[in-house]
């Protein structure tokens, strides 16, 4: 399937058919849980969470999450 990249991840996911109530609440505790702690610990471990969870669970091919994230990488560099 050609497009978007989180598209195409979202489409193939077993997360496809769980409820958007599920999914609100595991982001919405990954961006408290980054709002509340300190940045150095938790940064990194709540990055690992979020990708393990993607890659794990969700079953989003590691090739497909790359691709997605890319935009996102080049806007943080081009900021930065």
């Amino acid at each position: 399937m050609r497009g978007l990249a989180i598209d195409t991840a979202a489409w193939s996911s077993p997360w496809r058919h769980r409820s958007p109530g599920d999914k609100v609440l595991l982001s919405l505790g990954l961006v408290l849980s980054a709002l509340a702690l300190p940045v150095w610990p938790a940064c990194p471990v709540i990055a690992l969470v979020a990708v393990g969870v993607m890659v794990g669970p969700a079953r989003v091919e590691p090739r497909v999450l790359a691709r997605a994230a890319r935009g996102v990488f080049t806007f943080i560099v081009l900021g930065g």
